[in-house]
């Protein structure tokens, strides 16, 4: 007769360790939609995604200068674009300020309540409570 391979053996403990990590997954998944969504990232080319820290890095630099101290040798891939574009520099620089700061509180409201989330799913002891956590977007009153 053979031994048993007890490590084979899937207990409820496992069971439920992995139910977590499903929902894990799914808040996960939801959370990211919506702020896909929401902020219209998934308007945009992965190229000009990709540029996004750049022109924030020149937005933070260009109002922190004096209007007279401006210049577009300062912030180089934004007077660029607001050429190319056809707009004022300035109207381009206020336009990535805009949408910086609106994704930051966008960011901030939808990553804490995925956190939020994610710190109840933790705290879950049983599959009732665990089916009780659901992805809700957050409220932006």
């Amino acid at each position: 007769m053979s031994a048993i391979d007890l490590s084979k053996i899937i207990t409820s403990a496992d069971k439920f360790e992995a139910a977590k990590a499903r929902k894990l997954a799914e808040i996960n998944a939801a959370a990211e939609a919506f702020l896909v969504e929401a902020s219209g990232k998934d308007k945009y080319t992965e190229s000009e995604i990709d540029t996004w820290p750049t022109q924030q890095r020149e937005a933070e630099v260009w109002f922190e200068l004096s209007e007279h101290a401006r210049d577009p040798s300062v912030v180089p891939w934004c007077a660029g674009a607001a050429d190319e574009r056809g707009v004022t520099l300035d109207e381009f620089m206020q336009r990535v300020q805009d949408k910086v700061n609106a994704y930051k509180v966008l960011s901030a409201k939808v990553i804490g309540r995925r956190q939020k989330l994610e710190d109840q799913i933790t705290a879950a002891t049983s599959f009732e409570e665990l089916s009780a956590i659901s992805w809700t977007p957050p409220s932006f009153d």
